[in-house]
């Protein structure tokens, strides 16, 4: 049976035959396009939902930002499990399936997404996940290509290849992934919680509402402001591109990755080089890293302090190397935690932004005795090495879903 070209490599034992190959066309009403208004400030009801606010990678709606379409139309109004795809742009091919979230609320998709509402005996949770599988990425990256900015209209999509079966196993099969899905989202949940409950007590311990004692119950000493100028000297990284990565080398960090990878701390590196490092720039445990280019102020004002032995710094990175008695951890921590928009404010440029070594010399921050900085670091670090965990535990779910929907529909 395993050896029939229309059966998953994975299935569940009751079920047997072969699979049935449609086009999403067929097996929907005609495809929708959303509607042409701008976006408002969110009315309390009228829910907008954009490209802009499909998550990338959980491909859930954003709930943090709700706008409210300019103009009401409910022959835009999205109905319980219907599905959407993005068809322009980078985001093309992007999909969602529509959940409300609050029946309260009312939910209008906008014109750069196309709606599909599937017929009867075709079950949204069997059908969807074949839009996060490596066969529908190739289906999108050939049938996107224009000769301008990439995109799919409703007709192509349309042509979308969609495998069926019985209606009792497409909903053993959705089920099943709803129930992973959720498992995930426990766990976000989980996360979400440790890191509001860190940074509740970074804004009482920054603040100074909540104070350390030390090891003999007397208070620290007070804090006392200085700029950042007075306690570091200051380098800048030099080019490593991701071209030059490699499985064996020289430890290194990218620009990029301390956007995506690293946040207060690397306390593990994960990319590496082969290049000559007589050429590059070294930064050495307790240096703190702060991005010098970036797309927003806000987005560049971030810190990363480096507790390893010594890394190879990439272009497009200011370097700063705390003198004896400043701890590199905790001006990381300081600044994610307190100063950071007020670091952002030395920013310069519009399209990209830079934000260069002599303008961190200039920000002022508080900053208690050494030995006060280790004690909060050490309690802090305590929740990144949680947070840490959770989130290599999320990571091996969310793979260990990609492997079965390779494995549980036809590739």
């Amino acid at each position: 049976m395993m050896s029939k070209q229309n059966v998953p490599e994975l299935r569940f034992p009751e079920f047997s035959g072969e699979w049935e190959e449609k086009k999403l066309g067929e097996i929907s009403q005609n495809a929708m396009y959303g509607m042409n208004t701008a976006a408002t400030d969110f009315d309390g009801e009228n829910v907008y939902v954009r490209i802009t606010d499909i998550e990338e990678q959980s491909r859930k709606l954003n709930t943090k930002d709700f706008t409210s379409p300019s103009e009401i139309n409910d022959r835009y109004l999205l109905n319980e499990e219907d599905i959407l795809f993005a068809r322009t742009g980078a985001s093309t091919g992007k999909s969602y399936l529509h959940r409300s979230l609050n029946q309260n609320l009312k939910y209008y998709f906008a014109g750069f997404l196309i709606k599909f509402e599937l017929k009867g005996g075709f079950n949204p949770n069997f059908i969807y996940p074949q839009t996060l599988t490596q066969k529908y990425d190739k289906w999108v990256k050939v049938m996107s290509m224009r000769s301008g900015q990439p995109g799919i209209n409703g007709k192509e999509y349309s042509l979308l290849p969609i495998h069926t079966t019985s209606e009792e196993e497409q909903e053993k099969i959705g089920e099943f992934f709803n129930k992973l899905d959720r498992l995930i989202e426990l766990e976000e949940k989980k996360l979400e919680l440790l890191e509001e409950q860190k940074k509740g007590y970074m804004q009482k311990i920054f603040s100074q509402e909540l104070r350390f004692k030390d090891e003999n119950g007397n208070d620290y000493p007070e804090w006392e402001e200085k700029k950042i100028g007075e306690i570091a000297s200051f380098s800048k990284g030099k080019d490593i591109s991701k071209s030059d990565l490699t499985n064996e080398g020289e430890p290194c960090v990218l620009y990029g990755e301390l956007y995506t990878r690293y946040k207060d701390v690397i306390n593990e590196v994960h990319s590496k080089t082969n290049l000559p490092a007589q050429f590059l720039k070294v930064a050495y445990k307790n240096s703190v890293l702060i991005p010098s280019s970036g797309e927003t102020p806000i987005d560049i004002a971030k810190a990363t302090a480096i507790n390893v032995r010594s890394v190879l710094v990439g272009g497009d990175i200011n370097i700063l190397n705390p003198i004896n008695g400043y701890l590199g951890t905790f001006i990381s921590m300081i600044i994610n935690g307190r100063y950071k928009k007020r670091l952002s404010k030395f920013s310069q440029g519009k399209t990209v932004v830079h934000l260069y070594n002599n303008d961190i010399k200039k920000l002022k921050i508080d900053l208690p005795t050494y030995e006060e900085q280790k004690k909060i670091s050490s309690f802090l670090e305590k929740f990144n090495k949680l947070i840490e965990i959770r989130n290599s535990k999320i990571e091996q779910m969310k793979n260990r879903k990609k492997t079965l929907l390779q494995k549980m529909y036809l590739s």
